[in-house]
Formats: C-alpha cells, sequence, structure tokens
C-alpha cells in the first residue's frame, strides 16, 4: 500500500474518533447533570424553577436564559419549561422576544452535533424501513417536513439531531424550524405570561392570555393538520 493510500485512510478513522470523543464527552456531561440534580433532590420541573428564581433575582437574567437555552439540547432539558419560565418573567412581548432567538440558537447547536455524527449512521434504504422514509422525506421534502414537525410538537431537539444526521441544508433547517415552531412558542409564552404566581401550589392564571393561548394551539394544530392531509394527498396522487 502506497504512503498517500495510507495517509487517505487514516482521515476518516481520525474522524471517527473525534466523533467517539465528542459523543462520551457529551454522555459524560449528561450523567455528572444527572447525578448532580439527583444528590439535590430536583426534578426537572424543580429546576427550571429554580433557574427562574435565578434569573428573577439576577441583573443579567435575559442571558442567563439565553445560556441556558444554548446548553439545554445538551442535558436533554425540556424546551417547554424554559420557555413557560421566561414568559412568565418577561411578559409576552420581551419574553417572546428571548425565546425565539434562544430557541432557534439552540436549535441549531442540536443541529450542529447531529451533523458531526451523519457520516456514522445507516444508508436511507438500510434498517428500519420507518426510519429510512423519514430520512427520505427529510432529504426530499426538507421545509415542508420540518416545517410539519415542528407544528405537531414533535420533541424539539429530537428534530434538530435528525436533521443534522439527514444533512439537511443548514439554511432549508433554520427557515423550516424559525417558521413552524413559531405558533408553538407563541402558544407556551401567552400561557407563561397567563401565569401571576408559580410555585409548587395551584399558579394564579390570568384568563385573557389562557385563553388565548389555548386559541393559537388551536390554531396552531388546525395548520398542522391541513399540511399533513395536504402531504398525504400529494403521496398519493
Amino acid at each position: 500500500m502506497r504512503s498517500g493510500d495510507r495517509g487517505h485512510d487514516a482521515v476518516p478513522m481520525k474522524r471517527s474518533s473525534v466523533r467517539y470523543w465528542i459523543l462520551g464527552g457529551w454522555f459524560g456531561v449528561i450523567v455528572v447533570y444527572q447525578i448532580w440534580a439527583w444528590t439535590h433532590g430536583l426534578t426537572p420541573r424543580q429546576s427550571a424553577i429554580s433557574l427562574v428564581d435565578e434569573m428573577r433575582s439576577s441583573r443579567w437574567g435575559p442571558l442567563l436564559f439565553i445560556g441556558a437555552e444554548l446548553i439545554r439540547p445538551l442535558l436533554l432539558l425540556s424546551a417547554a419549561m424554559l420557555t413557560i419560565g421566561a414568559a412568565f418573567l418577561y411578559g409576552p412581548v420581551f419574553g417572546l422576544l428571548l425565546v425565539v432567538i434562544a430557541t432557534n440558537a439552540s436549535a441549531l447547536i442540536a443541529y450542529s452535533v447531529g451533523r458531526l455524527f451523519r457520516h456514522g449512521g445507516p444508508h436511507p434504504d438500510q434498517g428500519d424501513t420507518r426510519i429510512a422514509r423519514y430520512r427520505s422525506r427529510l432529504q426530499s421534502r426538507s421545509f415542508e417536513t420540518i416545517a410539519t414537525l415542528r407544528l405537531i410538537f414533535m420533541p424539539y431537539d429530537l428534530v434538530s439531531y435528525a436533521c443534522g444526521i439527514a444533512r439537511v441544508r443548514p439554511l432549508v433547517f433554520f427557515a423550516a424550524t424559525a417558521l413552524g415552531s413559531l405558533p408553538g412558542t407563541i402558544t407556551f409564552v401567552m400561557f407563561g405570561a397567563s401565569l401571576e404566581r408559580l410555585t409548587d401550589a395551584t399558579p394564579t392564571i390570568s384568563w385573557p392570555l389562557a385563553l388565548g393561548s389555548a386559541g393559537m394551539l388551536a390554531v396552531t394544530l388546525t395548520i398542522a393538520h391541513t399540511l399533513h392531509r395536504r402531504e398525504r394527498s400529494r403521496t398519493i396522487g
């Protein structure tokens, strides 16, 4: 074997080694966080409430929220809980602005992590047929598929990781995520802003905002249902 061939073969092996190190570090971070939460007796909901208290007491609260959103996909924490907490603290307008910026940035981080492992997955025609079908849809009709998945509240980070692994184009992923997740983001922000008190007890609710949130949820699901029916008719046709 020529030395040039050996050097060429070493490049994929080096990339694979880097991916394994990143995956191991990521798993380690998750384990350390879960151990910390367990030793402090914190459930995911209690962790979110503690973070909200930190945001409320700090002058850097908005930046703290954005930072928490950026690392949230790596810890597999709930996006909905942080969104509700930010809306509770900062209201429907500023809260919405913060959430839109932070959630789209966190989606790009999860997408980028997925791209690190895009070479190690199975070919779209191999393995589980359902996975292959969804991967094929992500690649052939990326924008419509991602927007629909965001509208029907599929797990936020799972969709981002899958899009990175499936090699969806970055601009298409960002545009579909920003547009498709906006109605759901407004729904959660309005609900969070409707909470007048956030404790372990039953919260006090501002009913106009809560009803607005319910109405926005109905609109979101209607749009998702319409897109899904159109896609099915297009597939059958």
